[in-house]
């Protein structure tokens, strides 16, 4: 994915004036000045629903780190074939690929390659779980869901994010999405101006449960406005 696709995606979020009839409502996380803050607002909805999440994955002994998505190309295929219906729709045809064809969409893309640019950068994290079955890597760390952040000026767009369905009612996914927020805020190797906002998506997409994952995560409806 070139610059100039990554700007296409953003266009039906943004406006440079007022907001138009066809413009995409953004989900926003306004980024949080602290992890505590943060964890703090998600005891305030449904009850702290997230926060008992997390803790769950917590406790059954997932974690988080960054990963190169071309060492744990057999993962990702396996999580995204987990599940032939998410969101009360099937899986998209990028989503059925074979190991085969995901490895040459892979090869094919480009997306700020090299990382160097203080205002881009594509990162994959992942939430993992040691597993002694796990065959296919000598460290045993089986995969088990990711988010590809991609940066875009001081924006970070989740791009691409999915869980396992064997593991979602383990919490991953509150999991890696708190593990992330502590990535952007902490990390000494998110070089550049401030990162204002996270964007997940249109505010409206998804089904209810996709939806409620957003409140308890604390996003919010926003339009997105360029200056």
């Amino acid at each position: 994915m070139h610059m100039n696709k990554m700007n296409d995606i953003l266009l039906k979020y943004q406006t440079s004036d007022k907001p138009y009839r066809k413009q995409t409502i953004s989900a926003l996380l306004s980024t949080p000045s602290s992890i505590d803050d943060y964890i703090k607002g998600q005891r305030k909805i449904h009850k702290g629903n997230a926060v008992r999440e997390v803790t769950k994955a917590e406790r059954r002994g997932y974690f988080f780190n960054l990963f190169d998505v071309k060492d744990y190309i057999s993962d990702v295929v396996d999580i995204n074939h987990s599940k032939k219906v998410r969101q009360g729709r099937t899986m998209t045809k990028n989503y059925k690929m074979s190991l085969k064809d995901y490895e040459h969409s892979l090869n094919e893309s480009n997306i700020y390659e090299g990382n160097n640019c203080s205002l881009h950068f594509s990162k994959w994290a992942g939430v993992f779980l040691n597993d002694k079955n796990n065959e296919n890597k000598n460290n045993q760390n089986k995969l088990v869901g990711y988010i590809n952040l991609i940066r875009h000026g001081t924006i970070i767009i989740y791009a691409s994010i999915l869980g396992h369905g064997d593991y979602l009612n383990d919490g991953i996914m509150y999991f890696l999405n708190q593990k992330c927020l502590e990535f952007i805020i902490n990390s000494k190797n998110v070089k550049g101006p401030k990162i204002d906002f996270i964007l997940y998506a249109g505010w409206n997409d998804g089904t209810i449960g996709l939806q409620k994952w957003k409140k308890r995560n604390l996003f919010s409806p926003h339009y997105l406005k360029i200056l």
